[in-house]
């Protein structure tokens, strides 16, 4: 008899997903994809038939996590990884073979509306796909260019989990400078429509100025090519100030800052050299 020898699935069914949160076009990963990543269809679309078989998605990999979640990833997705609580775990593991919502309907002893929900959470997150239809990757023609800067090696943190060397290496105008006129050739020449800059580090704000002068030029740059300019600056946000806050501003430059948990959590992995006096 093919029943489950597992514990009943305690519900609800959770799928943690970033593509889940309201997003405003000025959001941002930290990834360097061409373009923002997006759900495959919106959740409320999907329309599961009950004598359809589903199987879990190729190359989906799920990982334990503590507390009962557990990571998943369907990289032909083009996603960040999901966190999926034990019940979503559970159910997405009774697809190990092709299953129909009757079939597993009775193979964990659910309520068929019940099941149809959790289904239809791991079919929309692209954990789950129809024999019948299986899921095929989109491709899309990129219009953004998407260009990491570095800035520095320097740093005033020494974070415990952090690979990269410090030194007091830093880029030169003249660098960066020639760094931009190529990015925008690049971009006339395959024509994009925009450029997305990170200015990153180390920790970008030890030279800030440099920061400034840079996106100075790649305005001007955008501007006479007529190319879509959005610039971002990567820091552990401990040396803003107004003032520098301000000229970011000014600068047409969004901040994405890094953070490593919560509190006592966050505050344990960053360790200073010197304590900005803002922060003594």
């Amino acid at each position: 008899m093919n029943t489950l020898v597992e514990p009943k699935l305690h519900l609800p069914f959770v799928i943690l997903a970033p593509d889940d949160m309201p997003r405003r076009a000025t959001d941002q990963c930290d990834c360097a994809c061409a373009d923002t990543c997006t759900p495959s269809f919106a959740l409320d679309t999907v329309v599961l038939t009950e004598n359809t078989p589903y199987q879990r998605a190729p190359n989906a990999t799920v990982t334990p996590l503590t507390g009962g979640w557990h990571m998943a990833h369907q990289p032909m997705a083009r996603r960040v990884p999901l966190v999926l609580n034990q019940a979503c775990f559970m159910l997405w593991r009774a697809f190990e073979r092709e299953r129909t919502l009757s079939d597993v309907t009775a193979y964990l002893d659910l309520d068929a509306p019940i099941a149809a929900e959790g289904m239809r959470l791991l079919v929309g997150h692209d954990l789950l796909q129809s024999s019948a239809a299986p899921w095929v990757r989109v491709q899309t023609t990129a219009n953004t260019l998407t260009v990491w800067l570095h800035i520095t090696n320097a740093c005033n943190l020494r974070c415990s989990y952090c690979y990269l060397r410090k030194t007091t290496e830093h880029m030169s105008l003249e660098t960066g400078q020639r760094a931009l006129d190529t990015i925008f050739r690049t971009v006339r020449r395959h024509g994009y429509s925009k450029v997305q800059l990170k200015y990153a580090g180390g920790e970008a704000t030890t030279n800030l100025l440099l920061v400034l002068r840079l996106q100075e030029y790649a305005l001007r740059l955008a501007a006479r090519d007529g190319i879509e300019l959005d610039a971002v600056v990567l820091s552990n946000g401990t040396l803003l100030d107004a003032k520098r806050i301000a000229q970011l501003q000014a600068s047409a430059l969004r901040l994405m800052i890094s953070l490593d948990g919560i509190g006592a959590a966050h505050d344990a992995q960053r360790r200073f050299i010197v304590k900005p006096l803002m922060m003594r």
